[in-house]
């Protein structure tokens, strides 16, 4: 609970003026009572805004934060869980805050397509596309790190120049009925989690150019509820930071469409534990994957790694209710990743490794409408390659030899009440199992 003792109200300077000092000024006579600072109706233009604690932010219908181009205006000092490799900048940073509140129909825009990408677009795996050989720095919208009780609330959020939002180390966090249009850039994600606590993204909608929900290191006690979610990358992922415990995590009632990375990922390589997971009453349209779950060990970021540690454990995972329509091949937009071979006509992909298998999984009501239509002649039924020690996407094997659901090194599968459907012939056969050692079938239909 904010107890608010000061108000400050804010009001739009000539267009172009550099409002960062007054902003701050604002937000630093919070500080030791607590108080509320309002943005009337206009533009403001700004370089990075330290928040505190007790602090209520609000931003009026018709007002709009505009982040600097000039990286001199960004003053962060923090490296995050994502790279070591500069201070990760931000247009509002929070550190060790408790009780922050920002909300409002106002927004904020960061001026993405003004900021150069580099290497920090891409893993190890693939730097060699990079069109610039050195790291840069693309500021956030908001970087929260070790705060407690945060609430962001109507906002719009666009035009990052890299992740619009940041949550690291954070507890009891909530985002409730925010959009966030970030597709001005590459590695545009949209809400970044790393070791959290008690999140809830509720009714929120989310277009971005890459993940649009991520869930990295850790994460316990997270609901995403009621969003509608398109991306050129993941709608919902886990992983492949995946160095501690991925726990009670509901993502329920959402709508993932025109997402063209896979709908739902689940990738643990680093030695976690990712259970008791539950996602239930989606509804997938126009996807690619639709869902991959992966356990192998996972390389790193910026630098190569092999180890012989387990790369960790995937159980008790369900899906149910699931409605899905799976296109042959994404569409993204000319600026962001081009198209891999291996995202045409995918499947459900399930795989872990020959001496790693994934734990518990069941899929229950299920019914996945495939476009099909892969009718190489050339094609012949096999298991895919052994691709441990690379980073852990969907496509790395290339088209999937079966069209509805690939598992492989598995427990135990459950799979009742399931119907797969192609709209076009295809040549593939349905189903691909490989060393699942306890599979339980009842109710599954395929039909093309």
């Amino acid at each position: 609970m904010i107890n608010i003792k000061k108000e400050i109200l804010l009001v739009p300077e000539p267009e172009g003026t550099d409002d960062t000092g007054r902003i701050q000024a604002a937000v630093d006579s919070c500080r030791e009572t607590g108080g509320r600072v309002v943005f009337a109706p206009g533009k403001y233009y700004t370089g990075t805004i330290h928040l505190c604690s007790n602090l209520m932010i609000e931003f009026t219908e018709g007002s709009e934060i505009i982040g600097s181009d000039d990286l001199a205006k960004y003053t962060v000092h923090e490296y995050s869980h994502q790279s070591k490799q500069n201070y990760w900048q931000s247009l509002f940073f929070a550190r060790d805050a408790v009780h922050v509140v920002l909300k409002g129909k106002g927004r904020i825009s960061g001026q993405g397509d003004r900021f150069p990408y580099g290497l920090e677009a891409y893993s190890v795996d693939d730097q060699d596309m990079a069109p610039v050989r050195e790291y840069k720095v693309r500021p956030s919208l908001l970087y929260l790190k070790g705060c407690t009780d945060v609430k962001v609330e109507q906002l719009e959020l666009r035009d990052a120049a890299q992740f619009a939002v940041l949550t690291e180390e954070c507890t009891k966090v909530e985002f409730r009925d925010v959009s966030v249009i970030n597709r001005k850039n590459q590695n545009t994600d949209g809400f970044h989690f790393s070791v959290i606590r008690d999140i809830m993204v509720e009714n929120c909608r989310l277009d971005c150019g890459d993940d649009a929900v991520v869930l990295n290191r850790s994460a316990a006690g997270v609901r995403i509820r009621n969003c509608d979610i398109s991306s050129r990358w993941a709608g919902i992922r886990i992983g492949p930071f995946s160095d501690g415990e991925f726990t009670r995590i509901e993502v329920c009632g959402c709508h993932i469409h025109h997402t063209y990375g896979c709908a739902v990922k689940i990738q643990v390589g680093e030695g976690g534990y990712a259970h008791d997971l539950y996602f239930h009453d989606l509804v997938m349209d126009e996807v690619t994957g639709p869902v991959q779950i992966r356990l192998c060990h996972f390389p790193g970021w910026e630098t190569k790694k092999e180890t012989n540690i387990s790369p960790g454990r995937i159980d008790r995972i369900t899906f149910e209710r699931i409605r899905a329509r799976v296109i042959a091949e994404g569409k993204p937009k000319p600026h962001e990743v081009p198209v891999f071979d291996g995202e045409r006509y995918s499947c459900v992909q399930v795989q872990g490794l020959d001496e790693y298998k994934i734990g518990r999984l069941t899929c229950r009501d299920w019914d996945i409408q495939y476009e099909g239509g892969y009718e190489d002649t050339a094609y012949s039924l096999h298991l895919t390659e052994n691709a441990d020690y690379r980073y852990p996407e969907y496509f790395i094997f290339g088209i999937m030899p079966c069209y509805a659901m690939y598992a492989a090194h598995v427990e135990k599968l459950v799979l009742s009440g399931l119907h797969f459907s192609c709209e076009k012939r295809d040549v593939r056969v349905p189903f691909v199992f490989h060393d699942i050692a306890g599979i339980e079938m009842t109710g599954i239909q395929t039909e093309q």
